[in-house]
C-alpha cells in the first residue's frame, strides 16, 4: 500500500505541475516530509491523508490506490444524490429507459443540437 500510496502522491503533483516544496509549503509541513511520502519512507497520517485528498480534490481510497477512480464522492452535489435515489426507485425496465434518453439528450448537447422541453408521455 506505501508503494501506491507514494506512485500516486508523485503522480498527483507531477499533473498538478507542483513542486515538492510548493506543496510541502501548503501543507504546512517541511520538503523534506512530503518528499518522504512520495519515496514512500514514511506514510502520512490519516489526518494528512484527509489534507492531501483535499488539496488535490481526489479521494483518500484514490491516494491510497484503492481505486482508480479519482472523485471525492463526498463532494457529489445533493442534486445528483436525488437523482440516484430516484433512479434507483424505478423499475429496471424504466431504468433502461431514463439512460436511453439520458444518452440521446447527451449526443444532443455534445453536437451543441438546440434541445426543446417537452411532454413526453409512455404508455
Amino acid at each position: 500500500m506505501l508503494d501506491s500510496l507514494a506512485k500516486r502522491l508523485k503522480q498527483l503533483r507531477v499533473q498538478s505541475q507542483y513542486t515538492q516544496a510548493y506543496v510541502a509549503d501548503r501543507l504546512n509541513i517541511s520538503r523534506e516530509a512530503y518528499s518522504f511520502y512520495e519515496n514512500g519512507r514514511r506514510q502520512p497520517s490519516v489526518e494528512m491523508l484527509l489534507i492531501l485528498a483535499d488539496f488535490y480534490g481526489v479521494s483518500v481510497d484514490y491516494i491510497l490506490g484503492r481505486t482508480g477512480n479519482s472523485f471525492p464522492f463526498h463532494k457529489i452535489p445533493e442534486e445528483f444524490n436525488q437523482l440516484m435515489m430516484m433512479y434507483s426507485a424505478l423499475s429496471l425496465q424504466d431504468q433502461k429507459l431514463v439512460l436511453r434518453i439520458i444518452k440521446h439528450q447527451y449526443e444532443l448537447l455534445k453536437k451543441k443540437t438546440p434541445l426543446k422541453c417537452v411532454d413526453v408521455t409512455f404508455e
